[in-house]
């Protein structure tokens, strides 16, 4: 089986996508440390900017998100479980992430999907920066946690992941690794 990956992409040409969206639904964001609406930009952002609609149905048994593309008879779209919703609506980290996730593949991933269909790939399998999913966890970091801002915590917090992640509405491990990221943990 042939292994089909997403358009190759820098981290720093995601982080600008991120910025990009950012400067759009929230520019104090990228300068002020806090949590990013990500509902916000799934319900106004994308149906305006990308035409990918928000919904919120059944998903497949252990799916808790996912962007449906093109049909013959509808848009795309961003997809989220119940649960999700539900948690997302209460800040929930896993869910702030999977939500900007999703947003990661509807804004980097639409053109590829249109011209290969919907193409299973493997994380494991592929460079990192071909892979649709790591390319989307990146996003996914970088919108939530922009640099800036993340550093400007970092500055007046230190590392402390407990703070960092009340403030950022993110988990322990994504906080640690985009703290290690940043050069700030080793």
């Amino acid at each position: 089986m042939r292994l089909l990956g997403a358009s190759p992409r820098s981290w720093q040409e995601i982080e600008g996508i991120a910025t990009q969206i950012l400067r759009e639904c929230c520019p104090e964001r990228l300068v002020v440390p806090g949590r990013v609406n990500v509902l916000k930009i799934a319900q106004e952002y994308l149906p305006r900017a990308q035409g990918v609609l928000f919904a919120v149905g059944d998903t497949p048994p252990g799916i808790e998100a996912y962007v449906l593309f093109d049909t013959p008879l509808s848009p795309p779209r961003l997809v989220l479980s119940p649960k999700t919703y539900a948690s997302l609506l209460e800040e929930g980290p896993r869910a702030r992430f999977t939500t900007a996730h999703e947003i990661g593949h509807a804004v980097m991933h639409l053109a590829d999907y249109r011209r290969l269909g919907n193409v299973l790939t493997r994380r494991m399998r592929l460079e990192p920066y071909r892979s649709a999913e790591r390319q989307a966890d990146v996003f996914a970091s970088r919108l939530l946690m922009p640099t800036r801002a993340f550093l400007l915590a970092v500055r007046e917090h230190g590392p402390d992941l407990g703070v960092l992640t009340d403030i950022f509405g993110t988990s322990l491990s994504t906080t640690r690794i985009r703290l290690r990221e940043l050069g700030v943990l080793s």
